[in-house]
């Protein structure tokens, strides 16, 4: 008896050392802080504005070309996207988020882009992070295929963050739709028709790429025939 109370006692022993390592591990493991969102969290204040002015600038500029007929295209840096999600975003346009994700900031390499954010609750306090693919589906519609959403270094049941996702590209003016492919959530974000008034005409965007450290936007507007004016 005294042996098998021993072996009785050594086996709890184990699986209270290995529950307390696993609990170890959970806790440092949603602590977790990826390198990107380290790293982008650390520009100084200085670079985040400068930054968001150059992107605040190139925006304006590719929406007045848009305005006119013809082609278009404009560039993003992830310093100038980060900039802005540090500075102007915060500053005129805070309530597109939910209260609960702060400080966002991006990664982007060749046909996708990671997402990290600040998620405060009473309950937790990590960093988030999606991974997805994004491309574009068809004209004005952008497609994002999320590959993985973390909390920290845990992996996230993606059910849990898409309700999420898409109340806030529709906060951004999309129109979003959520669609699956294979085993993944598909979310497709397409732009709100234009009206083709007096001031422009149809706006089409026709290829959306993402390169190392940049997102690459082009397209065309079309001014609408008089007699299709007349008939709107």
């Amino acid at each position: 008896m005294r042996r098998g109370y021993r072996v009785a006692l050594a086996v709890l022993g184990v699986v209270a050392l290995l529950a307390a390592g696993g609990g170890v591990w959970l806790y440092f493991a949603v602590h977790h802080v990826p390198h990107f969102y380290a790293e982008a969290l650390a520009a100084p204040p200085a670079a985040r504005k400068q930054a968001s002015d150059e992107m605040v600038r190139r925006s304006t500029a590719l929406s007045n070309d848009a305005r006119h007929d013809g082609r278009w295209q404009a560039s993003f840096s992830t310093d100038q996207i980060n900039g802005w999600l540090a500075v102007d975003l915060l500053q005129n346009h805070s309530r597109t988020l939910p209260p609960e994700f702060q400080e966002p900031r991006v990664a982007i390499h060749p046909g996708q882009m990671v997402v990290g954010c600040r998620y405060a609750s009473p309950r937790l306090n990590t960093v988030l992070s999606l991974t997805a693919d994004v491309y574009l589906q068809e004209p004005n519609v952008l497609a994002l295929r999320i590959r993985q959403a973390r909390a920290g270094a845990v992996p996230l049941p993606l059910k849990d963050v898409m309700d999420k996702i898409v109340h806030t590209g529709e906060n951004f003016g999309f129109v979003a739709a959520l669609r699956q492919i294979e085993a993944d959530p598909l979310l497709l974000l397409t732009l709100p028709a234009t009206d083709g008034d007096r001031r422009g005409g149809d706006v089409h965007v026709d290829s959306v790429e993402l390169r190392e450290g940049e997102l690459f936007v082009a397209g065309h507007t079309e001014r609408p025939s008089r007699a299709a004016m007349r008939t709107r």
